[in-house]
């Protein structure tokens, strides 16, 4: 008996691929047919068996349903500004990349009518409605106030430098309300990237980074935030955004004072001492030192070119404190107290968090570690 066939609307078939960056190879793997079926099935000359335009759909992160569309949607254009490692040449973007930022705003969707659901207005309404118009960007001592970061703080303990700047870092800026999402992918130098949205916007890092680092790209990203609900002027964007995560994370006369004690005649030594003080990378620190007038800008590339990098993180562990990272801690506890009040069904919760409804518990742990202050 022969397979049911999918009546798919074949340029809404070659939209959906294309929208994802994905190329006729990859994609016929994923659905599992040939090149020459999926080609065909895109000009009209031949019909996908049911299950491969649901595999289709799946992959492409479309509704099934989105395929017998009349015609593709004119949706608007991409305007993400990724933040690169100096040097990287951009794009073209990889699929995972550009599915994951679809991803991301779909979760921006789901969070509104979650948050509309239990009756809550979300976090960042207030935090924005605090923030003044103005010509400048907050001073980063409005900043470190409103994200409740003391300079104390942010000074890494020993024990657990490489991490403990982001894990302090993540949880402030979740507090606005703004959803930080950590997940690897596979292009080369994208650190991070700002989702703008007027009720839960979203930081997206690279967790295939330095930790280190990804700490400084969280602020880094929230610097582009203010920028854009300010409505300030983009001239420059990139370097303020840069001076304004230094100031954050390293205060001005807290960072003389521990550069000078920590300070020799190798630079790189010299930056290495300040970073492990407050979790950033010594290239971090150099630049900032170089913002100081404390390094000029040779100091500053021999410890860009001697800069030892953290560990990567293991990929192992728990799953489940893993999707947390991907989903953003702040996303999966909302959807599990919209579970808990009945706001969501448990099927829904368990469609937006991808994971068995046995797992919610586990979840919640992890959830709760995320968030603890």
């Amino acid at each position: 008996m022969a397979s049911p066939r999918a009546y798919v609307t074949p340029s809404v078939l070659l939209w959906a691929r294309e929208s994802v960056a994905l190329d006729l190879a990859r994609a016929a793997t994923k659905i599992d047919v040939s090149v020459e079926q999926l080609e065909r099935a895109e000009h009209g000359d031949h019909l996908l068996t049911l299950r491969q335009a649901e595999r289709a759909a799946e992959a492409y992160g479309r509704a099934f349903a989105e395929l017998f569309m009349p015609r593709p949607p004119n949706e608007p254009t991409v305007e993400t500004r990724f933040r690169m490692l100096r040097g990287v040449s951009r794009g073209p973007w990889s699929h995972e990349l550009v599915k994951l930022e679809r991803d991301i705003r779909r979760r921006q969707k789901a969070m509104t009518e979650i948050y509309a659901a239990l009756g809550e207005d979300p976090p960042w309404l207030h935090v924005a409605s605090s923030l003044r118009l103005g010509h400048e960007v907050p001073s980063e001592d409005v900043v470190r106030h409103l994200l409740h970061l003391e300079p104390p703080i942010l000074r890494a303990p020993s024990y657990n430098s490489y991490w403990h700047s982001r894990k302090i870092v993540l949880r402030a800026i979740e507090w606005t309300g703004v959803l930080v999402i950590r997940q690897s992918v596979p292009d080369d130098g994208v650190r991070g990237f700002l989702l703008p949205h007027p009720e839960v916007p979203a930081i997206f890092v690279n967790s295939a980074d330095d930790p280190r680092a990804q700490a400084y790209t969280i602020v880094h990203e929230f610097a582009h935030l203010l920028v854009a609900h300010l409505g300030l002027s983009e001239d420059d964007e990139e370097a303020r955004c840069d001076l304004f995560a230094g100031r954050v994370l390293m205060p001005r006369d807290d960072f003389i004072a521990r550069f000078k004690e920590g300070s020799s005649s190798d630079a790189v030594a010299t930056a290495s001492a300040v970073a492990r003080e407050f979790g950033v990378t010594p290239f971090a620190a150099a630049v900032r030192a170089r913002q100081l007038d404390l390094f000029t800008f040779a100091d500053v590339d021999r410890v860009q070119h001697r800069q030892k990098l953290a560990p990567r993180e293991s990929s192992g562990g728990d799953g489940n404190r893993n999707k947390v990272s991907r989903l953003s801690p702040t996303f999966t506890d909302m959807v599990l107290t919209a579970a808990d009040a009945s706001a969501v069904t448990l099927s829904a919760a368990s469609r937006l968090l991808r994971t068995k409804i046995d797992d919610f518990d586990k979840l919640r742990r992890f959830t709760a570690e995320a968030l603890a202050e």
